[in-house]
């Protein structure tokens, strides 16, 4: 049962992991500057703005680096595999609901993309969520995007995880209880 499960098109999924670490790393970076600001008598009211903007723009890179990582599946739960962080154990009794992921476009909405691959090789976006509230406080910016407030949740679809089929039937069988 031990297999990994990482996104279908690794450099696609690097090139957008990096982009999010720089973004982030920017922000702190700014949110440091900003500090100094302070220091050297900038009115704080706009460096409290400034500031506040910025951690809320956080959030979107952190929800991209944290979504959907690669997952590798044993037989009492599952690892989350981000790509620039430290793995996170999760046990089969750690998730507490799956849902369906909310995030993905409509099947009508992707025409564009239908277009640019052709009708044979277009797939609809599909695509579960896992609520884990035990996850890390960097997954719980994941929660707020799909409406589950501030909890831990991470993604599956079929454009993030070679072998979809296999992973949901896998995820399905050991989580039946919770499944909705």
């Amino acid at each position: 049962m031990n297999k990994t499960y990482a996104h279908p098109r690794p450099l696609l999924d690097l090139i957008t992991q990096g982009t999010a670490i720089v973004f982030l790393a920017t922000a702190i970076a700014l949110l440091v500057v900003q500090l100094v600001l302070i220091v050297q008598g900038v009115s704080p009211l706009l460096v409290f703005a400034v500031s506040t903007t910025l951690i809320l723009l956080t959030a979107p890179a952190l929800w991209l680096l944290f979504a959907t990582p690669a997952l590798s599946v044993e037989e009492d739960g599952i690892t989350l595999r981000p790509r620039f962080w430290s793995p996170i154990r999760v046990r089969w009794d750690e998730v507490r609901a799956v849902k369906p992921y909310p995030l993905l476009p409509e099947k009508d909405a992707e025409k564009v993309r239908q277009a640019m691959v052709g009708r044979a090789k277009f797939r609809a976006a599909e695509g579960i969520m896992l609520v884990v509230p035990s996850l890390p406080i960097y997954y719980r910016f994941h929660g707020l995007f799909v409406n589950e407030g501030f909890t831990g949740v991470i993604a599956v679809t079929n454009r993030t995880h070679e072998d979809y089929e296999a992973l949901v039937g896998v995820l399905r069988e050991q989580l039946a209880e919770v499944w909705a």
